[in-house]
């Protein structure tokens, strides 16, 4: 009788460490083999006690044309093509409730759907800040980025519809490259 409870006691111990472990391992392959995509984004600077310090990201565009006659509920999952543009900022190219065979697709959910350009809701929206440079990064940022022309570029990594953000890019630097630096020159 007690070698079933250890049998059980091990076989829920696994358990509970396979679904974390599969979803870190997921998220590594997409950062390894995924294909890198640049989009626009607004990376406004919240505070959040429970979940830490990260900068609220909003990939654009924030809209999708679904093709004519197609159907879709609020929350359902549908899939956009990813092209690049002659200057690396990549755009929505077509629509569709399952992923084409050619090119970057990413996996998103509607919004709502009430006319052609249907909204949707990408499935990444934050960029975490080390605890330790958070007080600067925040300084940075209100010197720096608000009310700027130059836009704001998420590295994105997809692989079959999954996307993982890699990093944000500011005037073409990696913003956490400009935050070392800001960090070496303040100490």
């Amino acid at each position: 009788m007690k070698s079933w409870m250890w049998i059980a006691f091990a076989v829920a111990v696994l358990a509970q460490w396979a679904m974390p472990l599969t979803q870190i391992l997921r998220h590594e392959k997409v950062l390894t083999q995924g294909a890198l995509v640049k989009l626009r984004c607004t990376a406004p600077d919240p505070y959040d006690p429970l979940r830490g310090r990260f900068l609220r990201v909003s990939l654009q565009p924030d809209h999708a044309k679904l093709p004519a006659g197609v159907e879709v509920e609020s929350g359902a999952t549908i899939y956009v093509k990813l092209l690049p543009g002659e200057d690396g900022v990549s755009t929505i190219a077509d629509a569709a409730l399952s992923p084409g065979d050619d090119g970057v697709w990413a996996q998103v959910k509607v919004r709502y759907n009430y006319s052609d350009a249907t909204p949707i809701e990408w499935p990444i929206d934050r960029f975490y800040v080390n605890e330790v440079i958070a007080p600067e990064a925040d300084k940075w940022l209100a010197e720096n980025l608000r009310n700027r022309e130059a836009p704001i570029l998420a590295e994105v990594r997809v692989l079959d519809g999954r996307m993982v953000l890699e990093n944000l890019s500011v005037d073409g630097r990696s913003f956490r490259e400009i935050l070392r630096e800001t960090l070496t020159l303040v100490k």
